[in-house]
């Protein structure tokens, strides 16, 4: 299994104190806070990607959401 393989795995099977997967307790939509956070980067960063369209994403007015199923995508296909 490819290293960006691994980090995908383990986040999505990642879990909290209580038990929870961390990824159950976030939202379907994320922001660029959220999935910069999450993959270690600038959110300046994840708003290149978002604009070249590397990562998926909807632009509503200013702001960019990233669907969670399609950041686990991305981190699979190994290009963050």
């Amino acid at each position: 299994m490819s290293n960006k393989n691994t980090e995908a795995a383990l986040l999505r099977n990642s879990l909290d104190y209580d038990g929870h997967s961390i990824l159950s307790e976030l939202p379907d939509m994320l922001v660029v806070t959220d999935v910069a956070s999450l993959l270690h980067l600038k959110s300046a960063t994840v708003r290149v990607y978002l604009g070249a369209g590397v990562l998926p994403g909807i632009k509503i007015g200013r702001r960019w959401y990233v669907p969670k199923a399609h950041l686990l995508d991305f981190i699979e296909s190994g290009l963050s």
